[in-house]
């Protein structure tokens, strides 16, 4: 606590100080009119970074070492460590020169990171102000990155029905700015109906689809139901139960799902008695390890447990009992020559006689 005062209380002197104003040692001394008065540099001394290191910032700066240069050389040099940070995504960082005692033949170079000081939301309809604020407070007293506030943004707004934006402000604190949040939400419950004749003709050629989902507005876990159903009910039949819970706010999910579908073929084959049935459960566990506009990556892995029953003419033909485990990953990034594109990775591993799993003979 008092560390942080201590380093507010610093900035604060350096930025009320003239802050290009140069004052040297008796022996190599000259006022601020005295811009073209040169002086040897030996190195540098970086002040008030902690999102870029020291031997980053060095090493850019590191060929202006031992050499003579004028005020507004030293300024030039201070411009290259802010372009670093805005390199980096820091977009309110700036590097300067600020009023000093050259000792040893090193001058201090000073950065003012730009903090994030306080969060101001504005009221949401539905969702809780706090959901959305968990996004966000992580950030708080840390250097305003841009990449870090999109991800932010593009997370809290895969909540259904939900829509943020938001705009910076003058902070109350010196080097610090505020942020407002501003939320656009409509009630978070979704109900449509389906119809189509994409079926198979020995089914059902026409099908009709009910999807229904529903978030929570304190957490945003998102409960899905869909079912499917033929032209009668026992053509076909899709019925699916799916829960997505996030786990944190850096896009990190559990999900649950229940599948359940049978079947009886017609038409031309009816007199053979076909018809299947199929039960599928799982859980999953995904990780968004990138997201930004341009490019996605995510992460998945989970576990199905699938039973899948076949007859004809009155008897079994099939029985698979399988426990599943698969690893996924998902990529998509969008570029201005190739426009969209997407790859996806999985790899599944069965195993056997887990969970009543069929037995390989």
């Amino acid at each position: 606590m008092i560390r942080e005062f201590v380093k507010k209380a610093a900035i604060l002197l350096l930025i009320i100080l003239p802050v290009f104003t140069l004052t040297f040692v008796p022996d190599n001394a000259f006022s601020a009119e005295q811009e073209e008065t040169r002086i040897f540099i030996k190195d540098f001394k970086v002040i008030g970074n902690e999102a870029i290191k020291d031997e980053r910032i060095l090493g850019a700066i590191s060929s202006y070492r031992n050499n003579d240069y004028t005020l507004e050389e030293l300024k030039s040099i201070a411009d290259i460590v802010t372009m670093l940070y805005q390199e980096d995504g820091y977009i309110l960082a700036k590097a300067y020169i600020p009023v000093q005692y050259i000792k040893n033949d090193i001058v201090k170079v000073v950065v003012v990171e730009g903090e994030l000081g306080s969060l101001e939301i504005s009221y949401s309809k539905y969702y809780s102000q706090g959901h959305v604020c968990n996004f966000f407070s992580r950030l708080i007293g840390s250097a305003v990155n841009e990449n870090q506030i999109e991800r932010a943004i593009l997370l809290a707004n895969e909540t259904p029905s939900m829509n943020v934006q938001t705009v910076f402000k003058k902070g109350e604190m010196p080097g610090t700015t505020d942020m407002k949040i501003d939320i656009e939400d409509t009630y978070p419950m979704f109900f449509d109906f389906e119809f189509n004749n994409y079926g198979n003709e020995r089914v059902s050629k026409n099908r009709y689809t009910a999807n229904f989902s529903m978030t929570d507005p304190i957490i945003g876990s998102t409960l899905s139901l869909k079912g499917t159903i033929g032209e009668q009910l026992d053509d076909s039949f899709y019925g699916g139960i799916d829960l997505l819970i996030p786990l944190n706010y850096e896009g990190t999910k559990l999900g649950m799902r229940y599948i359940n579908s049978d079947y009886i073929v017609g038409s031309d084959l009816q007199a053979l008695g076909i018809e299947g049935k199929a039960e599928i459960m799982g859980a999953y566990l995904s990780h968004s390890f990138i997201h930004s506009r341009n490019q996605k990556l995510k992460g998945t892995v989970g576990f199905d447990m699938k039973r899948v029953f076949s007859y004809a003419m009155g008897a079994q033909t099939s029985n698979d009992d399988l426990s599943v485990g698969y690893l996924r990953l998902d990529y998509d990034n969008l570029d201005r020559f190739l426009g969209k594109n997407y790859l996806s990775l999985t790899y599944s591993q069965g195993f056997e006689d887990l969970l009543g799993s069929t037995k390989l003979n």
